[in-house]
């Protein structure tokens, strides 16, 4: 979940396809789902993309989901400062 005044910079995404550590990505005001490849029991998986504000202050994102293999965690809210 990305909070309300946060795009996600979509050549960033293009790139981590592009690298195979993501399948594909949507994105959607306030959220961008990525699909990783499956992975090896106790495997981690770890990337990075860009974000862009487009407003400054206290933001605050939805809970996140991570979902896979028939399971489901949720991740608190983020809280972002933005100079």
């Amino acid at each position: 979940a990305l909070p309300t005044g946060v795009q996600v910079d979509r050549p960033s995404l293009d790139a981590l396809v592009t690298a195979g550590m993501v399948s594909r990505f949507e994105t959607a005001d306030g959220k961008v789902d990525l699909y990783v490849p499956a992975l090896q029991p106790g495997q981690v998986v770890t990337m990075k993309y860009r974000a862009i504000p487009t407003l400054a202050g206290k933001l605050s994102s939805a809970a996140s989901k991570l979902a896979g293999a028939g399971h489901e965690v949720i991740v608190p809210p983020a809280h972002w400062t933005i100079n």
